[in-house]
């Protein structure tokens, strides 16, 4: 038998770091992704499995298999039978791994073992009868740095050092750095402009990278096969190395190249996404957050938030944005203990400002929109790895499970609205009022009457009134405020004091609308006396009058018509109308249909009840309403606008 050249202490050494780099490197994330994806079956026995077996099979693998581990064969070097020279047996590959484990646990005392072998060789090795010695090299090549390069572009190098050392080793650290930025830039939206400039340049490098390790370790595989080495290992070297390919070129095309315009403008300092408008109110008491929240936006929602005497809302609409602008602007929502009022479409981001409050109103004609960021490369897969996290992380702010499992199977970029009972069902808002009624504040309580407008404006069918009519909450707020000071007043007349400003506005509001919206009130009106007149004629005069105090004692469900009619008043674009009188074509219709008296009788009959509300119009009126009831649908708004002007 020839001498062995036995390999040195120091490229077995170098060969052990690169083992462990390329063994962990990929089973850690396979750990990680076990307990993110399937948690029931994370811990025990499976880590150990992962940890423990996994290693040890994939080793003995490559000893029985090829003679050595990709770091042995890097530095050219195999595992022998010492006597021979010859491949080792099954027994020598198991017994050679159990004492290199024995060794190593009482610190590693047992490498120490080279130190009194004669050969050098460590317990593991004398025990199981091997070696670890240089093999010749399939095709020599210069050491020189351009010219392996070259070599390895051109196939010229030995497998094992062209996938394992080119490829895996140096691409692996690139594609986890683009991954990461790019996580950092899509969904922590954190660092973005340093990121973005970061990503910019390491893509394209990772790129060039891959294309240079991609094709040389593919010739470098056709070699092998040509010259018979085997068929096992190259052919499984190539379906790596077309399956990365086939990810590269998909997660370019698909994930990078539509975001690069984005990208540059987040490293020129401008967010693509915009800038939300953030302002304070009049009365300082709350902040208007409208647009996507963007770079920058914490900075300045908590330099508005600063100017605030008496902060106790935030009011916003938006369609998402950064997760690290909104991570700010929340916490500091929770540390104040604010509300929240959703006014229009809340998604992404903004629904961590709704989670983070300490009260939460959703609006009619609002939305709630939960949704998960893609990755902006390899999306497909990171979504997966990502979920738990962005669970997480709403989780802490005070999600529900049942929202979190929904957001979970959202697909990555889509946005889930939950409905409004859902959303009750989850304990994340309270059913909406149905009524103009508002919790009050506690008698002398500081601040009270700051507090009663922010419950005023929680209430749609105030909230709504306010935004076509500015200054009714704080003059009912201030009216219910003085009402409370009054001990003689009751809380049913506190609410009445503030009621009565809307029942004031009414004759303006229904004079501005459109004719539908008069014909709808016409209704409510009737359903009103009506019910007025079943409990009494002192209480149908009231009604009549526009007493807040007597439409409050009416049956619930009617009260609540006319709130509801309120909100779409304010919700309605076109609701407004430039008002009109009713035009001699219009007079004989309704002549025709309800008699020849009939437009004297309607005109101006709502006006003219609440300055002389008399008990003998109260019967007469109810008459009125009844007959416009029963005209056709597109007589009616005639008469409504007569009723009305």
């Amino acid at each position: 038998m020839a001498t062995l050249r036995t390999a040195s202490l120091r490229s077995r050494a170098c060969a052990f770091a690169i083992d462990l780099f390329l063994l962990y490197s990929a089973l850690m994330p396979l750990s990680w992704l076990l307990h993110q994806w399937a948690p029931g079956l994370a811990g025990g026995w499976i880590d150990i499995g992962i940890q423990r077996c996994l290693p040890a099979l994939i080793v003995l693998a490559c000893w029985r298999s090829l003679g050595a581990t990709p770091g042995q064969m890097v530095f050219m070097c195999e595992v022998v039978d010492a006597k021979t020279g010859e491949a080792m047996s099954t027994r020598q590959c198991l017994l050679r791994w159990l004492v290199f484990v024995l060794s190593a646990l009482p610190l590693g005392l047992g490498f120490l073992w080279v130190v009194i072998d004669p050969q050098r060789r460590p317990l593991h090795d004398s025990v199981a009868g091997t070696a670890v010695v240089r093999c010749s090299p399939q095709r020599r090549y210069s050491p020189s740095l351009p010219e392996t390069v070259l070599a390895h572009w051109r196939g010229d190098l030995p497998l094992p050092v062209s996938f394992w050392l080119n490829t895996v080793l140096i691409l692996e650290p690139l594609l986890l750095l683009a991954a990461w930025l790019a996580v950092e830039i899509n969904v922590a939206g954190d660092r973005l402009r340093l990121c973005s400039a970061a990503l910019l340049l390491i893509w394209p490098l990772t790129l060039l990278v891959a294309s240079w390790s991609l094709v040389g370790s593919w010739r470098s595989a056709v070699e092998h096969l040509r010259q018979r080495h085997g068929r096992s290992w190259p052919m499984a070297a190539q379906l790596m190395l077309a399956v990365l390919t086939t990810a590269l070129l998909y997660s370019t095309a698909l994930d990078f190249l539509p975001r690069v315009g984005g990208y540059l403008q987040l490293a020129s300092g401008r967010d693509p996404l915009g800038r939300a408008e953030i302002a304070l109110s009049d009365d300082r008491a709350r902040v208007n957050v409208r647009g996507p929240i963007g770079m920058g936006d914490a900075a300045r929602f908590l330099s508005v938030a600063a100017g605030a005497n008496e902060l106790r809302a935030v009011e916003i609409e938006s369609s998402g944005g950064r997760m690290a602008e909104a991570n700010r602007m929340a916490d500091f929502i929770r540390e104040k203990k604010l509300r929240v009022r959703v006014t229009g479409a809340c998604d992404g981001a903004c629904s961590l400002l709704f989670l983070a409050a300490e009260r939460r109103q959703l609006m009619p004609g609002s939305a709630m929109g939960f949704s998960r960021d893609t990755a902006g490369i390899f999306s497909s897969l990171m979504s997966k790895v990502l979920a738990p996290g962005q669970s997480a992380q709403f989780r802490s702010y005070g999600a529900p499970q049942a929202i979190l499992e929904r957001m979970s199977a959202t697909a990555p970029g889509q946005v889930w609205h939950p409905s409004r009972d859902e959303l009750v069902d989850a304990e994340l808002i309270e059913r909406a009022p149905q009524t103009l009624d508002v919790a009050l504040p506690a008698v002398g309580a500081a601040g009270a009457l700051g507090e009663l407008v922010e419950t005023l404006r929680d209430n749609p069918g105030w909230y709504w009134t306010e935004q076509g009519h500015p200054g009714v909450i704080a003059l009912a707020a201030t009216r219910m405020d003085a009402a409370r000071r009054d001990p003689t007043l009751s809380d049913e007349q506190v609410q009445s004091e503030g009621q009565a400003v809307i029942s004031a506005l009414l004759p303006e509001v229904l004079h501005n609308v459109r004719n539908d919206l008069r014909a709808d009130y016409a209704l409510i009106w009737r359903k009103q006396l009506r019910a007025a007149r079943e409990q009494g004629l002192n209480a149908c005069v009231g009604v009549l009058s526009g007493d807040a105090a007597a439409k409050r004692k009416l049956p619930p469900e009617v009260v609540a018509e006319e709130a509801s009619w309120l909100v779409r008043v304010g919700m309605e674009p076109d609701a407004q109308a430039t008002p009109r009188p009713v035009n001699a074509a219009e007079i004989l219709v309704l002549g025709h249909q309800l008699g020849e008296r009939a437009p004297d009788v309607l005109a101006g009959l709502f006006a003219a009840t609440r300055k002389r509300p008399l008990a003998s119009e109260c019967d007469r009126t109810i008459g009125i309403l009844d007959a416009v009831a029963t005209l056709p649908n597109a007589v009616r708004p005639v008469a409504a606008r007569a009723l009305f002007q």
